[in-house]
């Protein structure tokens, strides 16, 4: 394997998925969710279908028997919060995507819904050393819980 194509992995977040809806919505009343009971949901996506929160809403639809109603997709961020926060859907997130200037709430789920990981992944032997600098800043952020 060239050395170029060599790389060093390195965990820095693993966050359960949940579920983010309006804080004065009913489902924020309850104190998880059943994907049983939400067929009828309407769904904020990613606009890439292959991105991970789109797959994991898919597979647990999929299993207690409907596919997702999909409301729109988009990666705003701003939008996400904005749509879910008056109540037009529900998408899903980790405790550090909400943004709390919107008026939601995240519920976790009946069925396993799985961790988000997030990793600073770079090549091994000889980088720059704004890497080190770069992998040094996002370790130390995380372990003081950002």
């Amino acid at each position: 394997m060239a050395a170029d194509r060599v790389r060093q992995l390195t965990v820095l977040l693993e966050e359960p998925y949940r579920v983010l809806v309006a804080r004065d919505s009913t489902l924020a009343e309850l104190p998880e969710l059943d994907f049983s009971d939400l067929a009828a949901v309407d769904w904020v996506c990613s606009r890439n279908e292959s991105e991970a929160s789109d797959r994991v809403l898919r597979r647990v639809c999929r299993s207690v028997g409907f596919d997702p109603r999909v409301l729109m997709r988009t990666d705003d961020l701003n939008m996400i919060h904005g749509l879910v926060a008056e109540g037009l859907g529900a998408t899903l997130t980790t405790a550090a995507a909400v943004d709390s200037r919107f008026p939601v709430e995240l519920r976790p789920a009946v069925q396993e819904l799985g961790l988000r990981r997030t990793s600073f992944v770079r090549r091994t032997g000889a980088v720059p050393a704004v890497v080190d600098e770069l992998q040094r800043i996002l370790i130390s952020h995380i372990a003081v819980g950002g």
